[in-house]
């Protein structure tokens, strides 16, 4: 009986021809037409320099590394957030046991373990028993590298230039990260990344309708708390709403501070939110929303938090159309909108402070008071939109039900 041919392994293909052929296209050819269409005539013939040439395609392969790389590492750590969501609240070791198969038990191996290739490599299924593998686990490590590339090119790039006080420039050679790096921009960097990875691994852990392991939350007071005291310019704004390069304050004092005040006004700002918009079935203890408003306080301060938790009301308040046309939007945990109004918040995190009614700087008293009042209004607006949406959901099903 002849042998059965096996298909074409198409969506692998697809992600390696495709990233094979923008990095030739964007690093060697572009560069090279770019080279040649712009070269002058002379009485002896066409001018061109072969050495500017070699520099941009220098330049350009050094943007194409470093961002592959930053993408890497946060699929990476989105690969260890699946173990983590998955074992941590069933109280089972991060460390100890191998990643294996949940159906035969049949250890991974470790080519099938890279980021997002290895599920592409195995199609969606187990290598031993073919039973199929959940689609989570790619989009998790996707959005992992997503927030970590985002987070990079805000941030490492720009030298900083979407910290408030710090208004750095786009860096002509990212090189200079290895030869002369920035290493207070870059501390910066790894400390938004560890919080954003926090909020999603507690988004999704929330999603799996566990509430969050304590281990999960000392671990956010640690680091929130900890590094800080030692590394002021961690926190770019002290609770009075001056910059780092202004008071150049790198007390332990001030670090406290910061952390404290950020923490009660996030608990409160989380507190408030969970009340108006829970609707999910979550846990009254240790709930996502209250614990990721918190860590964005200590994090970031005061100001931040109250600044995301605006940003936070708009999402819902767009989310209400877009949830009915898509089931799972309308069934996505609001833990899910938090994050991606702390990335927005992050990434352009100087812009949002020097608009009006967004905490900063200089934030008036009444600024403030209209910006509360803002935000508690459209999550009203959220939340009776919510309960019209269950009402008519109820609605519906008794219409079809028999009597």
């Amino acid at each position: 009986m002849p042998r059965k041919r096996r298909r074409a392994n198409l969506p692998l293909r697809f992600v390696v021809f495709g990233s094979v052929g923008f990095f030739l296209i964007y690093v060697l050819i572009l560069p090279v037409l770019a080279h040649f269409l712009s070269w002058e005539v002379t009485g002896s013939g066409y001018h061109g320099s072969i050495y500017s040439l070699l520099d941009t395609v220098s330049l350009r392969f050094g943007e194409v590394f470093f961002a592959s790389w930053f993408f890497f590492v946060g699929s990476a750590i989105g690969s260890f957030a699946n173990v983590v969501v998955y074992r941590v609240p069933r109280r089972k070791s991060v460390i100890i046991a191998d990643s294996a198969c949940p159906y035969c038990r049949q250890k991974i191996k470790r080519r099938h373990n890279i980021p997002i290739l290895g599920w592409l490599l195995l199609r969606g299924r187990c290598y031993a028993c073919r039973l199929p593998i959940s689609r989570r686990y790619p989009v998790v490590e996707l959005l992992f590298g997503l927030t970590f590339l985002a987070l990079y090119a805000t941030t490492l790039v720009t030298t900083g230039n979407n910290i408030p006080g710090w208004g750095g420039q786009v860096s002509v050679r990212l090189v200079y990260l290895i030869t002369d790096p920035n290493w207070e921009v870059i501390g910066i960097y790894v400390f938004h990344c560890c919080l954003m990875s926090l909020l999603w691994t507690w988004a999704l852990i929330e999603k799996d309708g566990f509430a969050l392991p304590l281990s999960t939350i000392a671990f956010a007071a640690i680091v929130g708390f900890g590094f800080p005291w030692s590394f002021g310019f961690l926190h770019p704004l002290d609770w009075r709403g001056l910059t780092f390069s202004d008071t150049n304050d790198s007390s332990w004092l001030n670090g406290l501070a910061v952390g404290l005040i950020g923490f009660v006004v996030g608990t409160a700002l989380g507190m408030v939110s969970y009340c108006l918009l829970a609707t999910w079935r979550q846990s009254r203890t240790r709930n996502a929303l209250v614990c990721g408003f918190a860590a964005i306080g200590v994090y970031m301060g005061w100001q931040a938090a109250m600044s995301s938790w605006l940003l936070f009301s708009v999402l819902c308040l767009a989310s209400i159309p877009l949830a009915r046309f898509s089931r799972y939007l309308a069934d996505l945990p609001r833990a899910f909108i938090l994050a991606l109004a702390v990335i927005i918040q992050i990434c352009f995190w100087r812009q949002i402070s020097s608009l009006w009614g967004f905490p900063g700087e200089q934030s008036s008293l009444f600024e403030l008071l209209v910006a509360l009042l803002a935000g508690l209004s459209m999550m009203f607006v959220v939340r009776v939109a919510s309960l019209f949406r269950r009402g008519e959901g109820a609605h519906k099903v008794g219409e079809s039900c028999p009597p």
